[in-house]
């Protein structure tokens, strides 16, 4: 189903729904810090898909927030493997990392997680930023995938023909 800009409303509608958030990806996208240049999966998103995908940060960081969306700050979270790619066993939280040739700055590293499906990659693999940030970056257009998550005691298989017909 092609999304529009309106897709993240009709599916906030749905009462079994909590959250919301649109993902932008950049595929092949080169992240260099110092001398290390490695190429990964970026991807632009809202402060909650920190929670809708589990991205928890390890002590000392953080996830992106409402502040660095407002502000399209160049704040950068990184997924383990990511990390370790870039930064090898150096400390990766507050050191400048180029996107692009933009400097960003290292919010968070995410703490390792079991993901045992994905849709376009590991999440450990992969780094995500402010998603109004990837659109100065980027250009924008409407987010060709939306992750959800639905409130406590549904399961997402009772709405899917909900969630489907929102989205027609």
């Amino acid at each position: 189903v092609p999304f529009t800009e309106e897709a993240p409303k009709a599916l906030q509608k749905l009462a079994e729904v909590d959250e919301v958030a649109g993902e932008r990806v950049s595929w092949g996208t080169e992240l260099r810090w110092g001398r290390t240049s490695v190429t990964a999966r970026v991807t632009g998103v809202l402060p909650c898909y920190e929670r809708i995908r589990s991205h928890e940060a390890r002590p000392g960081g953080r996830f992106l927030n409402d502040e660095d969306q407002r502000l399209s700050r160049r704040v950068i979270f990184l997924g383990p493997e990511l990390k370790d790619r870039l930064f090898g066993g150096a400390e990766a939280i507050g050191q400048t990392v180029f996107l692009r040739g933009v400097p960003f700055t290292v919010a968070g590293v995410m703490v390792n997680k079991l993901q045992n499906s994905s849709y376009g990659g590991m999440d450990v693999d992969k780094a995500s930023i402010p998603l109004s940030t990837f659109e100065g970056l980027y250009g924008s257009a409407p987010d060709p995938v939306l992750v959800y998550a639905v409130n406590p005691g549904v399961r997402g298989k009772e709405i899917e023909k909900d969630v489907r017909a929102a989205l027609a």
